[in-house]
């Protein structure tokens, strides 16, 4: 059940530089990764990353106290399921405990509509978006999914994103956008980054004319 009919989705691209995320608080959000750290209490946090969830499990994240919700299985390219425990490949065992929702996906390509045949589509914001949909919410404003460039934090370490995998996110998210626009008329997606990709699509609003509209 959910508080409101929509709900802002917060990724990690470039056009999130300089944004004053205290005009989240008291709208319900979804909080990818590392933007958990940066949004107002977020209604829920969204990760299908592997060096998160251990992020979240050694305190990282002390300070959100949000629910996690993890999408992951036991085939996941780093994580296996060994004695009835999710074990890192390099040792690393982690504690399912330290999240609140653990959703099994079923694939990756594609989008499924059930929690029963959920996809990655290779990114934790795919994962928010689809969970979005699933928990009702009709209007979803996507904020900093620019599907390009880098992150606007570095807190990512090392970690880099190539061109090419943000091709493969982009794609993901046209062909779900269209099965989306059929089979779910009634739920309207919106970029709120001027510099999104998904501008092509979907339609752009930018964040100050939503909060006028208030």
């Amino acid at each position: 059940m959910t508080r409101s009919k929509r709900v802002f989705l917060v990724g990690a691209g470039e056009s999130l530089r300089g944004f004053d995320f205290s005009r989240l608080r008291d709208k319900d959000t979804m909080a990818v990764n590392m933007s958990a750290l940066d949004v107002p209490d977020p209604t829920y946090c969204v990760t299908a990353d592997s060096s998160i969830f251990r992020r979240i499990q050694e305190g990282y994240f002390k300070d959100v106290k949000t629910a996690w919700v993890l999408v992951t299985n036991e085939a996941h390219c780093s994580m296996k399921w060994r004695d009835g425990k999710f074990v890192h490949k390099n040792g690393f065992v982690y504690n399912l405990f330290c999240v609140s929702m653990l959703i099994r996906n079923a694939g990756v390509e594609g989008i499924g509509l059930s929690f029963d045949d959920f996809r990655t589509g290779y990114n934790s914001g795919f994962c928010a978006l689809q969970l979005a949909v699933l928990l009702g919410y009709e209007k979803i404003y996507l904020l900093g999914f620019d599907m390009r460039g880098k992150y606007y934090h570095d807190k990512y370490g090392d970690k880099k994103i190539r061109n090419k995998t943000f091709d493969k996110f982009y794609d993901n998210f046209v062909t779900a956008l269209s099965v989306l626009k059929e089979r779910r008329p009634g739920v309207e997606i919106v970029s709120c980054s001027h510099t999104s990709r998904l501008n092509e699509i979907i339609r752009y609003t930018p964040f100050e004319t939503i909060c006028r509209r208030d």
